[in-house]
């Protein structure tokens, strides 16, 4: 098994912003008899971290196989990163925002798993990318911080909360005030700021205000600090097939959408609000780039008769992401000695290698290829296909 093509099981995880089945696109990929018709279904893993790692056959998991293969899995990225897949790949579903959020740097990933390894599991940085499969709506990096003095000008409670700092002069210190400000007091400056926006004209909202009013009344009536990041951190919709590269130490929170996200194999996540788990708000004020951080990802688009691929590029060497579409069509795909993870999202997939073997993979399973397969052949049908690798 160790030089072959490996078919798996994807895991999932039930988070309370996932959607409902009925409209969770994680859903479209279990098997229907493992699906609670009342639980969110958030996250599909495709991958082998050791929390929620891939299942071979029932039973073993890929992160197992792996470690017992490593040199024909891994190649060459076993010398870069060790004995692990250096990636991750998910599709996300999400009814209602995540929390405030940061992911470490390989140096402070490091010292928080040391120090709480039951909060941070690993010891590895968590820089990823998001290519949209719907609108997608998200908070990433801070505004500008003149936006953000206009902001305060327009609702007081945000001049209050942040005990009078001017952003533009120390937005680090403005954003310490503003996590720490106590949370009995909330209430009162919540419900000044949504006065004055139900004052307003509604169809003449920045979209961000009326997510802050929706999940005020729906999700934290009792007010959360993460809900001034609707008037401090920047917004952005991406449309299908946009995608942004969301960097480490950089504040953000997906809001609504379905996703691809790829990322270096972590599961270290610092919060600082809109969550009811454990929140490090002294961490994340400390770790944060306060400079503007915002890019979307370059990409490379090759088009072959009725193939067309898409290339996400990123700046880190552990992920870096291909989409292919085509409605009928056969393509080869070198691994060049390094793992990669198939996944179809549409329509049908085969594949071969040598052996000309024909195999069709369900839309339930996921493949592995080992880096010491050097070729593989694709068959598609209406596919819409992801292709997770390293990027060197």
């Amino acid at each position: 098994m160790k030089n072959s093509i490996i078919s798996f099981t994807p895991s999932y995880q039930n988070y309370l912003w996932g959607k409902l089945p009925q409209d969770s696109l994680v859903c479209r990929y279990l098997d229907k008899q493992e699906i609670l018709e009342d639980v969110p279904y958030a996250e599909l893993w495709l991958g082998a971290h050791p929390k929620a790692s891939g299942i071979i056959d029932g039973s073993l998991s890929l992160n197992k196989h792996i470690n017992d293969n490593v040199v024909s899995c891994l190649g060459d990225s076993l010398e870069l990163f060790g004995a692990e897949l250096p990636f991750l790949l998910k599709i996300l579903s999400i009814n209602r925002p995540l929390s405030i959020q940061a992911h470490p740097d390989k140096e402070l990933a490091e010292i928080l798993h040391s120090q709480r390894p039951d909060i941070y599991p690993d010891n590895n940085h968590k820089p990823e990318m998001a290519v949209a499969l719907s609108t997608l709506d998200l908070l990433v990096g801070f505004k500008d911080p003149k936006e953000i003095l206009s902001n305060m000008e327009e609702y007081p409670a945000i001049k209050i909360a942040a005990d009078y700092v001017d952003p533009t002069k120390d937005l680090k210190l403005f954003f310490k005030n503003i996590m720490d400000y106590p949370k009995l007091g909330l209430p009162s400056l919540f419900n000044s700021i949504k006065r004055k926006l139900i004052s307003k004209d509604a169809s003449k909202l920045k979209i961000e205000e009326q997510y802050f009013l929706k999940t005020y009344k729906e999700d934290f009536p009792d007010g959360d600090h993460g809900l001034f990041g609707f008037f401090i951190l920047q917004f952005i919709r991406l449309q299908k097939g946009e995608a942004i590269e969301i960097k480490e130490n950089t504040p953000h929170c997906y809001l609504y959408g379905d996703l691809v996200e790829c990322m270096a194999n972590s599961d270290n996540v610092v919060r600082a609000g809109l969550t009811g788990k454990y929140c490090d708000a002294d961490v994340l004020i400390k770790m944060l780039n306060y400079e503007n951080q915002l890019q979307k990802l370059l990409t490379k688009i090759i088009k072959i008769d009725n193939l067309k691929i898409t290339e996400f590029l990123t700046s880190y060497k552990e992920f870096k992401l291909i989409n292919i579409t085509g409605s009928s069509m056969n393509y080869e795909f070198c691994t060049r000695n390094r793992p990669c993870i198939i996944f179809n999202l549409e329509g049908a997939l085969e594949y071969y290698t040598d052996n000309l073997k024909i195999t069709t993979c369900p839309i339930t399973k996921a493949l592995f290829v080992p880096a010491s397969t050097s070729n593989i052949n694709l068959k598609l049908s209406d596919a819409n296909l992801f292709i997770a690798s390293p990027n060197f």
